[in-house]
């Protein structure tokens, strides 16, 4: 399954939210649900935090990937069909 940017926004939100647990405790479960793992210096926090940038970053990567090739699959068309219409 696709991650979109609203998985990892609402994976922010459940780790930094404010409530009756502690931050810290919220993010060894994300890193424990989502199998993170950490170094020797690492925090918890530290960890959570830098694993949701990469997801956000690939999400980007990804939907970035798509516009574009969509974007280049109507441009090739559109000149397939140029190419039809002068004959």
């Amino acid at each position: 399954m696709e991650e979109s940017i609203g998985d990892v926004v609402a994976d922010c939100a459940a780790v930094f939210r404010f409530d009756e647990r502690k931050p810290q405790e919220r993010a060894h479960d994300y890193l424990r649900e989502r199998r993170v793992a950490r170094g020797c210096d690492d925090t918890a926090m530290q960890c959570a935090c830098e694993d949701m940038v990469r997801r956000a970053y690939r999400v980007g990567l990804t939907e970035n990937a798509t516009e574009v090739a969509r974007e280049t699959a109507r441009v090739i068309a559109e000149g397939i069909m140029g190419v039809l219409d002068d004959d």
